[in-house]
């Protein structure tokens, strides 16, 4: 009991009040006193008197003789004693408070019990034994050996009869009087069924009482007052205090029902009979809630462990919901979690996310139970009845264990059924039993016809005989296959009917069924035949060089051969130009040639047929293989591998020691003390991610076995900075490589090793605190720039813009006055060992640069002796050639690309155009393509390119550019599709043109994203052999290229592989043929908040930034999504003046850094944004004094955030719904949206335009909305404007979407009346490239219908609830 005091006591002195203690099932009260020995007294004997039950067999006393022993643990002295007819008698001499026994079963055939440990406690003056959890001793607990000969249906009693029970009137208490409720009033209750733990539905009184409800005769229920409630809340009395909830059983055909409590019956006086049931008025600002909130919950211990919890997150998971708590407090007594609110009755499972990978949990069914039943005169208290339990065994779940990660699993079980067909394995099942159940297979109507079984696994807790039910975990359903028999599909029935496959495998005629939930859905085993016995057979194949002449390969050489069936992978050897290997009939392989310095081999897929008796391998194209065909590789220069050592392999180094160097001297990093790392990969340019340094150390990082890395403390430190000292001279940075396995990492960098006399070797990291004023900067400052000026000819650089780029950020440049070395431009801050793409802006379009990547690298290898000295030791370099890059040279527009060079792969099937690439060198790797599932079942290929620099053999990466990567196509293929695959797998099209073998894809990006190309075969062409020299006839037409099939040329971003037949053409009116004709699913919430945390998770694993706007006053809103675009991140909603639990639960979720507030104080108050502030949140507002002013106010972010594209979306201030459709284009195009007047210009508007030297607008929406008058202005200032409307909004939507994406084949739908939906789906018609539809509830409009029609869509998705978009 101590601990959960002391938690509710610092809950108390952390929060400022005290929250009530809820008293757990048969637990020691609040007075016991453990801490000090008893006064003297006359007791010196006690005798205990306690049950002994049997736990799996309904609790019932065990007859049977057992002797046990009690173990003083003190004096280790230790006493028999022995039960009968369930009833233990034993006595304690010379008791004293704090003394500690062991109770152990002695060894017989049919019981077991796991040893324990009592402590004797003073209860109100009454010596007790309590258990370790501080349960008072009332009963011992043994299980039966052999579970497998205890069935289920002996311990409970099961019926699917239902009856009819009378229905049952209603009354009303109401200043001290009871009436009957009239007929005109109404009171929603929600049923539950606790025995078999579901939901049975919605209940309304009709005429003043519930009517006859029909339910299971055996099963036990409650019924909820619903929150639909606003007037009236259940009132019954099963006592004489008021409980909200009635527990209750059917008593009988037309009879009414008995309050009854799962396996624990009321306890007298409690009256189980009822007449009527009450409800009473809700009082003012009462609330109804359907859950019960949990705020006494703590992570225990773990004994010998640092108990770093703190990052932790506890996630409860039912078939309805899904709710997390996290650690709130932490002591010697474990770890306080926050509050949570569960429903009651359901069952939850338990998983631990940890994000350092050291903790896990043994997963459970966590429910909330009601103990109402004991009565207001129980010993133990009355509280509010409800607990936290693990229902696996009842036991209390008020604190929760932890394991270390890679345990959770070490203590599972395997459940079986009493005949021993089936088993489940998965978690530590404790006293759980399994019932097998067989529903009527009829109503499995898509199987019919078909042979296969269907089954009901269901988890039974035999204690209170209810189902028990898991709904996340990673679990195995092992069932006995009949031996005739084949397992050719598993599925789970889900909750409509349909059909969802599961994985399996079967070995010794067992199938094992891999499921993530237990007793929610039924299993589907659909059978075959079993096969007769698969042949196997030798095949001798040559190995011949197809580039040359056909002649063998007599040179030994090593294959691949995988069988895809069961993915097994053999090595085999060919020599003499003769490879030997082995094929089963029906299963299909792919032979890969592994790699050497001579030959290729594109992999060679085969299928082993049976053909006339013989076994033969034939092609994906039914050639018979006789022979392997190699190419010869021809290097025109050395490999990449030839020059640098690359590795995908990892390794795990120790966890190195923080030292704190302070006041002269060196201390260890204090318990209560951290401090964060950033981690970047120097070897391939990308950052790794966030460390957290505590309790002394960093933990073990996982690294590439050869690749260079750079530790530094990030700008989020604000106590501490790292102070490596490879010489006498201090380094904020620590540059390391791994050193093996399980060992510290040495000093190390990339292709420039450390000068003498530094020591590589670290037994440990310095920090140091950091100075008064001293602040931490992720990037670094370089002021030193410049632009090279011909002194006999100089130019005006003047008008010139330097803009950096890459993969993270954009930096922008201008020049300053002309100085002696050169034309300086502004300081720009860079990240260390980012690349940077270079280009100029020049207003007057006569200056351009030679794009290359621009770097800041470090050279404090150096060391301070060197001759170069010493400096700062960071410098800009031309990644390309490893030169200094301080003077940037400018050359006349159209000049900068002619020196242009091509780069070519090491097998020639790769060249890449679009820059001068210096000394680099390109790397051609295949990643895994099951990865990219948007492509599965199509034919294509997946590649990696990567720009390697030789002298530092680091990937090298362009962020922006105009590329061309030249790639050759397969002879019998034709390209339908590239796509570039970006960090989130979005495939994003990109333009092409295929010229016979060859295909010129067209990207802005190298070594940053991955790239996939789709292929379709070539068509086999009629006659061949014959000539078609015959003359065209006078009134034939020449054949134009869209007569050709295939016709090279250029291709856009396209629909791939649409074959669609005209005949199937579409026809939509209704929604009912919107949901049938296109994949479809929605994403919603409760309510407009929950919808736009839905999408957030949908689509963001995390994310720094957090656009927050307002859920009401959607003016200042409208131009946010622009803004969340270019930061990369979700919008959520937020009331004026606080924001909800759950969008503050999705910001920790998304481990947000930066929220950016669109709107004033008038839509989101200052109170918000201080709170925000004070949970540690970087909060920047973005407003002005009206709607037009904020959206400049948003645009300049975007402008800031993703370059300034001189191009914007101009829309209506006052018909706002506009700006709503423009937001695609801005998200597509990252450019602001601005806000106008309807007949003039807005003055913010209009200078901004200016201001940005905007040259190209779309205005979107009619000339009532933006007039011509308007339209005419920008004209006349230079600017392109093209304008987007239609009749109406929906009809505008339609434009946009066809103005953006023409070829779009996925839409997301919103009401179009509702903006707030389609506005905070606004970032993710960027991430899914598809545009926003508006509709209205239940119609679709005439425009939108016939845009349906025409299009390419496929696949729809809707934004919003069914309030919002009907089904």
């Amino acid at each position: 009991m101590k601990r959960v005091v002391a938690f509710l006591l610092a809950f108390a002195l952390v929060f400022g009040y005290a929250p009530v203690a809820k008293a757990a099932d048969e637990k020691v009260d609040g007075n016991v006193n453990n801490e000090v020995t008893l006064p003297e007294s006359d007791v010196k004997t006690k005798e205990f008197s306690v049950k002994v039950l049997c736990q799996v067999c309904d609790m019932r006393p065990v007859e049977k003789q057992l002797d046990f022993e009690l173990e003083n643990l003190e004096t280790k002295e230790v006493m028999e004693f022995t039960s009968a007819q369930g009833i233990t008698k034993f006595s304690i001499n010379d008791i004293k408070v704090g003394q500690k026994y062991k109770i152990t079963l002695k060894k017989n055939k049919d019981y077991q019990m796991e040893p324990f440990i009592v402590e004797v406690m003073d209860n109100m003056g009454d010596l007790v034994l309590a258990k370790e959890d501080n349960y008072i001793l009332e009963d011992i607990l043994v299980s039966k050996i052999d579970l497998s000969k205890e069935c289920v249906d002996d311990v409970c009693e099961f019926s699917d009869k239902k009856v009819t029970m009378a229905p049952i009137p209603m009354m009303v208490e109401e200043n001290g009087n009871k009436r009957a409720l009239k007929s005109d009033e109404e009171v929603i209750f929600d049923l539950y069924n606790t025995s078999k733990a579901e939901r049975v539905g919605e209940v309304k009184t009709v005429n003043g009482q519930i009517p006859a409800l029909s339910v299971y005769e055996k099963d036990d229920y409650i019924l909820f007052t619903s929150t639909k409630n606003k007037k009236f809340i259940l009132a019954d009395k099963p006592f004489e205090r008021i409980v909200s909830e009635f527990y209750f059983r059917q008593n009988g055909e037309g009879k009414l029902p008995i309050r009854h409590k799962a396996k624990n019956p009321y306890l007298q006086p409690a009256k189980t009979e009822i007449d009527s049931l009450t409800v009473r008025h809700l009082k003012e600002n009462e609330k109804i809630t359907d859950r019960v909130t949990l705020d006494y919950v703590c992570i225990a211990p773990i004994e010998n462990d640092k108990q770093d919890f703190k990052d932790l997150k506890v996630v409860f998971t039912s078939e309805y919901d899904t709710v997390t708590a996290v650690p709130i407090l932490q002591d010697q007594y474990g770890t306080l979690l926050s509050p949570f609110s569960l429903h009651e009755g359901v069952q939850y499972s338990v998983k631990i996310e940890d994000p350092k990978g050291q903790y896990a949990i043994e997963n459970f069914p966590f429910t909330i139970v009601d103990k109402s039943e004991r009565g207001p005169n129980h010993p133990l208290g009355w509280e509010d009845g409800k607990y936290g339990f693990d229902h696996s065994y009842c036991g209390n779940a008020n604190f929760i264990t932890v394991v270390k990660k890679g345990e959770e699993n070490k203590n599972n079980t395997v459940i079986r059924c009493i005949n021993g067909n089936t088993s489940v394995s998965g978690m530590n099942f404790k006293d759980l039993l399994l019932r097998t159940i067989h529903p009527d297979k009829s109503q499995i109507k898509s199987m019919e016809g078909k042979d296969f079984d269907l089954f009901r696994f269901k988890l039974i807790n035999p204690k209170r005989c209810e189902v028990s039910k898991m709904a996340d975990g990673d679990f195995t359903i092992h069932r006995n296959i009949p031996k005739d028999k084949s397992v050719k599909a598993v599925y789970q029935v889900e909750k409509d009917g349909s059909l969802t496959k599961l994985d399996f495998t079967v070995k010794d005629n067992v199938a094992n069924i891999k499921t993530k939930t237990l007793s929610i859905y039924d299993t589907v085993i659909e059978y075959s035949k079993k096969a007769e016995e698969k042949l196997e057979q030798e095949f001798e194949l040559d190995v011949l060089c197809g580039s040359c002449n056909r002649l063998p390969v007599d040179k030994e050489l090593e294959f691949e051969l995988e069988n895809l069936n069961t993915k097994k992978v053999s090595s085999i050897k060919a020599n003499s130009a003769k490879v030997k290997l082995t094929l089963r009939e029906g299963e299909k392989y792919q032979i890969r040639l592994k790699k050497n310095d001579e030959y290729k081999l594109d992999p060679l897929t085969v299928t082993a047929k049976k053909v006339n008796g013989k076994i033969v391998a034939i092609t994906d194209d039914n050639k018979v293989v006789e022979e392997i065909l190699l190419s010869k590789l021809d290097y025109s220069k050395e490999s990449v591998d030839d020059v640098c050592n690359l590795s995908d392999k990892k390794v795990k180094m120790a966890p190195i020691p923080i030292l704190v160097k302070e006041n002269g001297k060196t201390r260890p990093l204090g318990d209560m003390e951290f401090l964060y790392f950033t981690l970047y990969n120097l070897t391939r340019s990308e950052k790794v991610g966030t460390f957290m340094a505590y309790e002394g150390e960093l933990a073990s990082l996982y690294v590439y076995e050869n690749d260079d890395y750079m530790l530094s403390t990030g700008s989020n430190n604000k106590q501490f900075i790292l102070a490596d000292t490879p010489f006498d001279k201090e380094v904020n940075e620590f540059y390391f490589k791994a050193n093996g396995e399980g060992n510290l990492p040495i000093r190390h960098k990339t292709k420039n090793p450390y000068a003498k006399p530094v020591d590589p070797k670290i037994d440990h990291l310095t920090i140091r605190p950091l100075e008064k004023d001293e602040v931490i900067k992720d990037k670094y400052t370089i002021d030193y720039v410049r632009i090279l000026q011909d002194k006999n000819n100089p130019k005006d650089y003047s008008n010139v813009k330097l803009i950096f780029t890459s993969e993270y950020d954009t930096v922008t440049a201008t020049t300053l006055e002309e100085d002696e070395w050169g034309v300086p431009i502004t300081p720009i801050d860079l990240y260390e060992g980012v690349q940077y793409s270079v280009r100029v802006e020049d207003s007057k379009d006569e200056f351009a640069i030679a794009n290359f990547p621009f770097t800041l690298v470090d050279k404090s290898e150096r060391g301070p002796n060197h001759p170069l000295k010493w400096g700062d030791g960071k410098y800009v370099f031309n990644q390309t050639s490893c030169t200094n890059a301080t003077y940037l040279t400018l050359v006349p527009k159209g000049e900068e690309n002619d020196n242009n060079t091509e780069l070519k792969s090491d097998d020639k099937s790769t060249t890449i155009k679009g820059m001068n690439f210096g000394d680099l060198m390109l790397k051609t790797t295949y990643p895994e393509k099951s990865n990219i599932r948007q492509l599965a079942g199509k034919d294509f290929d997946l590649f990696r390119f990567k720009l390697i620099n030789p002298h530092r053999c680091e990937v090298t990466k362009m962020a922006l550019g105009d590329f061309t990567i030249q790639r050759v196509v397969p002879n019998d293929k034709n390209v339908v599709a590239v796509y570039e695959i970006d960090k989130y797998g979005n495939l994003n099209l990109l333009p092409f043109k295929q010229d016979k073998d060859l295909v010129d894809i067209k990207t802005k990006t190298l070594s940053i994203n991955d790239i996939a190309i789709e292929y379709t075969k070539k068509p086999v062409e009629d006659n061949p052999s014959v000539p078609d020299d015959k003359p065209n006839k006078p009134d034939d037409k020449p054949s134009t290229p869209d007569d050709k099939p295939n016709n090279p040329g250029t291709v856009l971003p396209s629909n791939p592989g649409d074959n669609t037949n005209p005949s199937d053409k579409k026809e939509v009116k209704s929604f009912e043929d919107l949901y049938k004709q296109f994949a479809n699913s929605r994403i919603s919430g409760e309510d407009r908040y929950q919808t736009a945390i839905e999408i957030s998770k949908k689509h963001f694993t995390s994310s720094e930034n957090i656009v927050l706007t307002s859920a009401n006053e959607l003016v200042d809103s409208l131009t946010s999504t622009p803004l969340a675009t270019s930061l990369r991140s979700p919008i959520l909603l937020s009331g004026k003046s606080e924001v909800n639990s759950n969008t503050l639960n999705e910001i920790k979720r998304l481990n947000a850094k930066n929220i950016y507030i669109v709107g004033g104080e008038s839509t989101i108050s200052k109170t918000v944004e201080s709170n925000l502030k004070q949970q540690g949140y970087n909060v920047v507002r973005v407003s002005g004094k009206d709607r037009y002013k904020t959206s400049v106010e948003v645009g300049k972010k975007v402008v800031e955030k993703s370059g300034n594209k001189h191009k914007i979306v101009l829309a209506s201030g006052v018909n706002i719904v506009d700006a709503l459709c423009g937001n695609s284009i801005s998200a597509k195009e990252n450019i602001p949206v601005l806000l106008t007047q309807i007949d003039e210009l807005n003055e913010y508007t209009k200078k901004a335009i200016k201001e940005w030297n905007i040259n190209e607008i779309v205005i979107v929406g009619g000339k009532s909305s933006v007039s011509e008058k308007v339209e005419q202005e920008l004209v006349s200032m230079g600017i392109k404007v093209t304008r987007l409307s239609g009749k109406d909004r929906f009809e505008t939507s339609v434009e946009v979407a066809k103005h953006i994406y023409p070829n779009a084949e996925k839409i997301l739908v919103a009401n179009g009346y509702n903006y707030v939906d389609a506005l905070v789906a606004g970032p993710i018609t960027q991430i899914n490239k598809t545009p926003i539809i508006l509709l209205k509830k239940d119609k679709i409009p005439a425009s939108v219908q016939k845009y349906l029609n025409d299009s390419n869509i496929k696949e729809i998705q809707v934004i919003g609830g069914v309030e919002s978009i009907s089904k």
